[in-house]
């Protein structure tokens, strides 16, 4: 009955070491799921400036033309 016993404790202690390593493995890939996260909410982030930048750049480009293109026209004008 002994040789139970101790079967049943090593059993135990087996289960407890089981539970106490997938606690720990939960937490890690809880900790590794928070940063995946946070680094997509960066990304989405970075993709949204981007965008905001591209478009400002464009309406910078197309200010710069215009005033370019008067003022090559008022320098035309008084050349004639």
């Amino acid at each position: 009955m002994s040789k139970y016993a101790e079967d049943i404790g090593y059993i135990k202690k087996s289960i407890d070491s089981l539970s106490v390593n997938m606690k720990e493995h939960k937490e890690e890939v809880s900790t590794r799921l928070d940063k995946i996260e946070n680094d997509v909410g960066e990304l989405k982030m970075d993709s949204a400036f981007r965008r905001k930048l591209v478009k400002t750049a464009k309406y910078v480009a197309a200010l710069v033309f215009a005033i370019l293109t008067l003022k090559f026209g008022e320098i035309k004008g008084l050349l004639k």
